[in-house]
């Protein structure tokens, strides 16, 4: 008795071949009420910006223009409001995703908010406050491992996300003094 493949009179059974349909390439879609109403299922997951959601519209198969439309007569409604994304976004970099202001930057611009809007966003960024707590997170993970190491990773995960040298140095530099402390008591 055999418990490999099973076998047919003609021997081992061929896989069946995969059902695929074939896609037929799209006209764009020319619809400026069908875009608004994806435009607003689209919203209705998550705020989105400008850029983003003409994006998305675009790779649903909608005209340019439709799109156009269809963002404006969204922003019209209130819908969209870029300005406020980007507030609301750069408090998420700096609360929740602990990044520098450069890693900040660069996730706005990802999510599709200007630069003008991005650096307003950004302007009283406590880059300093998100490093300490970033640090704090990662050296509470590294108990127990020598802190050459410790000092080496932590210089690291904060270059990696986006905090400029000095605040790194100097965070560091108060890590080093916090562990002095604690070891003296």
């Amino acid at each position: 008795m055999s418990f490999g493949a099973p076998k047919g009179p003609q021997g081992p059974k061929a896989p069946r071949p995969r059902r695929t349909r074939a896609l037929k390439p799209q006209e764009p879609i020319d619809d400026a009420k069908a875009a608004f109403a994806a435009a607003l299922r689209l919203l209705g997951y998550r705020a989105r910006s400008r850029q983003e959601l003409h994006q998305r519209l675009v790779q649903k198969g909608y005209t340019e223009g439709a799109a156009d439309a269809a963002i404006a007569r969204a922003e019209a409604a209130g819908f969209i409001d870029d300005r406020a994304h980007a507030q609301r976004l750069g408090q998420r970099a700096q609360q929740t995703k602990l990044l520098g202001a450069r890693g900040a930057r660069f996730y706005l611009r990802r999510m599709g908010i200007e630069e003008a809007q991005a650096e307003e966003a950004l302007r009283e960024y406590d880059e300093e406050g998100a490093a300490r707590r970033l640090a704090e997170k990662k050296l509470a993970s590294m108990k127990g491992l020598p802190e050459e190491v410790k000092r080496k990773r932590l210089a690291s995960a904060l270059g990696r996300r986006g905090f400029s040298s000095t605040t790194v140095s100097r965070c560091l530099r108060e890590s080093k003094e916090a562990g002095g402390s604690k070891e003296e008591d």
